[in-house]
C-alpha cells in the first residue's frame, strides 16, 4: 500500500535508553498529531506540536497492530506522515517542516465544486433527478469532506418522497458539518415524518 512520507523529516532513533521518548517539532508550530497503524485510516490524536511524550505516557498510547505512523496536519498546510519501524526502547525526534498549501489548486477545487454545484441545482429545477444524483454521487467521491453534496442529495430524495433515503443524506451532511442548521433541521423533519407513517 502506498504511502507518502516527507523527504524533510529527520528521524534520530538513539538506542541503549531504557524509556521511550517521542518529541514531534513542526515548522509552523501547532498542527496536530496523530498516531495510526500503517495500513490503517483510523487514527488518533495525541497533543499538538510542538510535543513530548515521555514513557507511560506514549506506552499507553501506542497501538498495538504492526508498526506507526506520526501524521502532522495544520490547515492550510500539506499533511506529513512518518513511519517509525521501530518504538522500543528507543527516543524519537521527529522534526518536519510543513509545505503551505497550494492556492491556486485549492480555486481550481472551488470552481469545480462550484460548477458541479451549480448543475445539480439545475437537473432539480428541471426535474431530471436522476442527473442530479449522479452529480452529487460524483461531488461525494472527489471532495467526501463537504457536506453540501450530502444536502442536495437529500433534497432530492424528499423531493422524490424517498423520505428515508433523505434522512440517511441529511444525517450525512450533519456529521459532516454540525453547524449546517439547514440539514439539521430536514434531519428534525424527516424523523417526525417517518415516526408518524
Amino acid at each position: 500500500m502506498a504511502h507518502i512520507f516527507n523527504a524533510l523529516a529527520i528521524l534520530i532513533l538513539v538506542s541503549c535508553s531504557s524509556t521511550t521518548v517521542i518529541s514531534v517539532k513542526s515548522d509552523p508550530v501547532g498542527a496536530d498529531v496523530y498516531i495510526k497503524n500503517m495500513g490503517s485510516d483510523a487514527k488518533e490524536k495525541i497533543g499538538v506540536t510542538p510535543l513530548v511524550l515521555e514513557g507511560e505516557k506514549f506506552e499507553a498510547l501506542k497501538l498495538k497492530d504492526g508498526p506507526l505512523v506520526v501524521v502532522v496536519e495544520k490547515d492550510g498546510h500539506s499533511k506529513e506522515q512518518v513511519l517509525l519501524s521501530d518504538t522500543n526502547s528507543v527516543d524519537i525526534e521527529l522534526s518536519l517542516k510543513l509545505t503551505a498549501s497550494d492556492k491556486l489548486e485549492n480555486a481550481k477545487q472551488m470552481d469545480d465544486i462550484s460548477g458541479k454545484l451549480f448543475e445539480v441545482q439545475r437537473f432539480i429545477r428541471t426535474k431530471n433527478y436522476p442527473e442530479a444524483l449522479k452529480l452529487t454521487t460524483q461531488l461525494k467521491d472527489l471532495y467526501p469532506e463537504i457536506s453540501v453534496a450530502n444536502e442536495l442529495e437529500g433534497s432530492i430524495y424528499y423531493l422524490q418522497k424517498d423520505y428515508k433515503k433523505s434522512l440517511e443524506a441529511f444525517n450525512q451532511a450533519y456529521s459532516k458539518n454540525t453547524e449546517n442548521t439547514f440539514a439539521l433541521k430536514m434531519k428534525k423533519v424527516l424523523e417526525k415524518k417517518i415516526k408518524g407513517n
